[in-house]
């Protein structure tokens, strides 16, 4: 059961022009609607700490979707400075706090996912990572760092994507380092540097033998 004081995990699929959603907003300090873009519209709430993200992902399955018929699909709640809001005040998912950092967070809840930009998802003990991400059912909460991966910058609350996750591009440098795929490793290589066989089966040997030690 939600805390009495997260009202707003009632509004998730509603319009913004939904009376449940202007009574919530009518209750917090000033805000304004931005210009919709690409399909998505943010509601910013500076003083109250917190944003309100309105798209169109529940119909992007259906080929006769409506981009102006966007609901909310994601909450931004923001420490202190961060995007020119306050600190959201309001109690937090997972009993969740700002001041608890990282460190803190991962104490209290284990992550299903730990992510770095570029990289994708990472190991959880990684030392700079930009986010973290925990099960909310039927919502997630992402904590999202700074650049010392312990300050903690903003959370979201967000519904599914549903979309498959991201994965980076594979280099002849990661397969190498993986024993089942060193021939693609191999292949990659000489594509790139359009070299021989036994050059780039050097090169690959060399590079997984330096990451191993």
């Amino acid at each position: 059961m939600p805390h009495p004081d997260m009202e707003w995990m009632n509004l998730f699929g509603l319009r913004y022009t939904d009376e449940a959603v202007t009574d919530f907003l009518s209750k917090q300090p000033p805000h304004k609607a931005d210009k919709p873009s690409d399909g998505s519209q943010y509601v910013v709430c500076e003083q109250g700490g917190f944003d309100l993200l309105f798209d169109t992902r529940h119909a992007q399955a259906s080929s006769t979707s409506n981009r102006q018929d966007r609901r909310l699909s994601g909450i931004f709640f923001y420490n202190d400075g961060v995007d020119k809001h306050q600190r959201y005040p309001g109690p937090l998912p997972l009993g969740f706090d700002f001041a608890d950092g990282r460190p803190g967070l991962l104490h209290k809840h284990t992550p299903e996912r730990t992510w770095v930009i570029g990289e994708g998802r990472v190991p959880v003990d990684h030392p700079e990572p930009d986010h973290d991400r925990w099960d909310f059912a039927p919502l997630q909460v992402s904590a999202h760092y700074g650049d010392d991966g312990v300050e903690i910058l903003y959370f979201v609350v967000s519904q599914p994507s549903g979309k498959p996750e991201w994965k980076p591009a594979e280099t002849w440098q990661s397969l190498a380092l993986l024993p089942d795929r060193k021939a693609d490793a191999i292949k990659l290589y000489r594509e790139k540097h359009n070299v021989g066989v036994a050059e780039a089966k050097r090169a690959v040997e060399q590079h997984a033998a330096q990451a191993a030690r």
